[in-house]
């Protein structure tokens, strides 16, 4: 009898022990691309001088956006967001089309979209830079830095003023997770993941017998959060250097969310 009384607090902890093994706590997916169909979010834009000053501080640019459906980008179905811009307040008029696809809480996006960002179009120095059609990690679930896009360039050519100057160099953007940051949406204060995106282009254009390096680099900080996605935009100005010929400073924009309704 008295072995039998013995067993029974292992008995008790064996159960016990069990039970508590076998009980987990869930845990919930993170979403920063909502993707169900007419969710909208309504973005106040600025641009930025030089010194990252806003240039239109009393009158900014109102840009929609809005989850259009679903469209097919290299093979993969992808969401699209598209964009509408109130300039001058009289009426929104359609923009361009982001696409976006998620997996594994990791969030993908069309290259257009940094393309769109970098304007590398509206410098007075044209530069080989445009990047392919290709899709982007834009946040990445398991790491904390990452790289996005990498182009070596080789035997390309620049063109300044109409005349063009035989250049190579390479292109990198990558991503770095910073500590997360709360930003107040009207009386919503929403839990941001920000993600620093760094660009850099570097090389050297022949003139003449010389070669002269040249550089253009810029950071863009976007702020996600959970189940609403994309909440501020803050791309500081660039500027290209050109080591003993010139020095060219390009705008920079801010983007802040003023008001979203999630479908």
């Amino acid at each position: 009898m008295k072995k039998v009384l013995w067993l029974i607090p292992l008995v008790c902890l064996f159960f016990v022990t069990s039970c508590s093994d076998d009980t987990t706590t869930p845990t919930t997916a993170v979403n920063y691309l909502p993707t169900t169909v007419g969710s909208n979010w309504i973005f106040e834009n600025y641009i930025l001088d030089s010194t990252n000053s806003r240039v239109n501080a009393s009158s900014p640019v109102i840009d929609s956006m809005v989850v259009a459906g679903t469209e097919v980008k290299l093979a993969q179905t992808a969401t699209v967001f598209q964009h509408y811009t109130n300039t001058n307040k009289a009426g929104y008029v359609v923009g361009n089309k982001w696409y976006f696809y998620s997996a594994n809480e990791n969030v993908y996006v069309y290259s257009g979209l940094f393309n769109e960002l970098l304007g590398l179009d509206k410098f007075p120095v044209k530069l080989p830079f445009t990047i392919d059609e290709k899709w982007m990690t834009l946040i990445d679930a398991n790491n904390t830095t990452w790289n996005l896009h990498t182009k070596d360039i080789a035997n390309d050519t620049i063109d300044y003023g109409g005349t063009k100057y035989p250049f190579s160099g390479s292109f990198k953007i990558d991503a770095t997770k910073q500590a997360k940051e709360d930003l107040t949406i009207g009386s919503t204060k929403l839990n941001c993941q920000k993600i620093n995106y760094l660009f850099s282009i570097s090389g050297k254009v022949k003139y003449g017998f010389f070669e002269i390096p040249i550089t253009l680099s810029g950071n863009c900080s976007m702020w996600y959060a959970d189940k609403v996605g994309l909440v501020k935009i803050y791309f500081q100005s660039q500027k290209l250097s050109v080591q003993g010929l010139m020095e060219q400073s390009m705008n920079g924009t801010e983007q802040n969310l003023i008001r979203y309704n999630i479908k």
